[in-house]
């Protein structure tokens, strides 16, 4: 493999990981709310 597709593929998977964790860190944050908050958390 050469080193810019290397480059690349671990560039696409830190972008899949901070995508997850800010989809996590929504999570986390509406189940501390109320059940009828939770949706304007999420947004």
């Amino acid at each position: 493999m050469e080193f810019s597709s290397v480059n690349t593929i671990w560039v696409l998977v830190g972008a899949a990981l901070v995508f997850f964790m800010q989809a996590g860190f929504a999570i986390l944050e509406s189940g501390l709310t109320r059940a009828k908050n939770a949706g304007n958390i999420i947004m």
